[in-house]
Parts: C-alpha cells; structure tokens; sequence
C-alpha cells in the first residue's frame, strides 16, 4: 500500500514562519529592461524574483492568493511569466527558464502561463530550452511536489544521422485538470481539459481527450467520462 503523509494547516504555517524568508517580496534584478507587475496589496507570503537577460517581463494579476512560496528564476531574454487572478499558493511553486550553468545557459522567448483560478500545493514548472512553453488552464488544482519537465536537460542524437531527437516545444494543460501528488509531466505533453492525473504517475504522452483519468509510470488512461470537484461535504463524510 502506498501511503503519503501531507502537513496539516498548522504544521504548514509553522514550517514556513521558520524557513521562508520573512520579506513579502525580494527582487533580484540584474538584467536590462526588466518589466515586473505585482499585485497591488502585498502578498501573505513570500514573492522571490531572479532575473538575469534583456527584456523579461513577470507578472503576477491582482488577487493572487499567494500563501506561500513564488520563487521564479529568469535566465534569459525575451521571457514572460505570467500568474493569473486568483491563482493560489499553499507551500512552493517555483518557476525556472534558464540556467546559468555549464550544460545549459541563457534562453529565449520562453513563455509561462498560469490561468486564473488554479491552486498549488507545491510545484515546480522547469525549461531549459528556447523558444517554449508552458501552459496551464485555469481553475486547474495542483497538489504536493509536482514537476512538469519541460525540457530533457541534455540532448540526445540519432547515432547514424547525429539528428536532434529530443527537440522541446511546449507542454499545456488543459482548464480544470487535478495532477495527483507527486506527478512528473514530460516535455511536449498536452493535457486535454478535465483531465486527472494520479499520484505519482509519469506522464509521457499527450492524452487529447478530455474527462479522463491517467495514471501509472508511463501514464495510461485508466477510466473516461469523469470530472472532479474541490470539496463536497458528502464525500468528506463518506456519506454516499
């Protein structure tokens, strides 16, 4: 049996009142021609920005429900992160485009979109490649320590012709999609709407029809014709 212990309200407030930091924002701007848009009221938790490039644009919509933990790390040019209304966070969602590292480096033209609506436990969105996206839909719920991988890191090659085989383009998720605890979502992965994603499942492949539910390691579609909701107080009784 597959068990998983998820922090109490409590136990999550303590643990960020002694290791996040205790600044609302901290702006760490080296580049050229930064653009960044806040909320108009500071946020209940923390906003971290890191931005090395030209012409990098991050923004965050008014009510926000940030709880927690942005930290978004921008290394490039070109770049624009956006963060919808009313998106939530509860612990970390961290967002990074571009590496300042040996193996990868600067990118361009990477775009980050988060609809309005969807919640977060904690989640990191990762590039590392050029010309991509990252899209998510809105009123889409994310639970505990979720990846979508939009990037392979490094490059793999047809050994006969030396051919890229790995390219990255963009990875989307569809309006009110669950990703299950612990999921991994690969590169170049559609997500159709009303998608669910079990826990701990990797999620390979697109999946383009929408109300069904995908599960496993590689991710296959387990059950069709289904939806979710955030909260009923029936199913939290256990009284169907």
């Amino acid at each position: 049996m597959l068990c998983a212990f998820i922090p109490g309200k409590e136990r999550r407030k303590r643990f960020r009142e002694r290791f996040y930091p205790k600044k609302h924002v901290i702006i760490e701007d080296n580049g050229e021609n930064t653009k960044i848009i806040l909320p108009s009221a500071p946020p209940k938790g923390c906003v971290h920005i890191r931005v090395s490039g030209r012409n990098n644009v991050i923004e965050i919509a008014d009510t926000a429900g940030i709880c927690g933990v942005v930290d978004i790390d921008v290394y490039g040019n070109d770049c624009r992160i956006f963060i919808g209304k009313g998106v939530y966070t509860s612990a970390l969602l961290k967002i990074v485009c571009g590496q300042k590292h040996p193996n990868f480096g600067a990118v361009d033209n990477v775009d980050v979109c988060i609809g309005e609506g969807t919640s977060f436990e904690s989640a990191s969105l990762i590039t590392y490649n050029s010309n991509t996206r990252i899209g998510i839909g809105k009123d889409c719920m994310f639970a505990y320590d979720i990846v979508l991988y939009n990037t392979d890191a490094h490059p793999v090659y047809d050994l006969k012709t030396m051919r890229l085989i790995n390219g990255v383009k963009e990875t989307v998720i569809g309006d009110h999609c669950w990703i299950g605890m612990g999921a991994l979502i690969l590169k170049n992965v559609r997500l159709a709407h009303d998608t669910i994603v079990g826990a701990k499942s990797v999620v390979a492949k697109s999946f383009e029809e929408p109300n069904i539910a995908v599960a496993g390691n590689p991710a296959k579609k387990i059950k069709s014709g289904v939806t979710w909701a955030r909260g009923d107080e029936a199913y939290t009784k256990n009284g169907f």
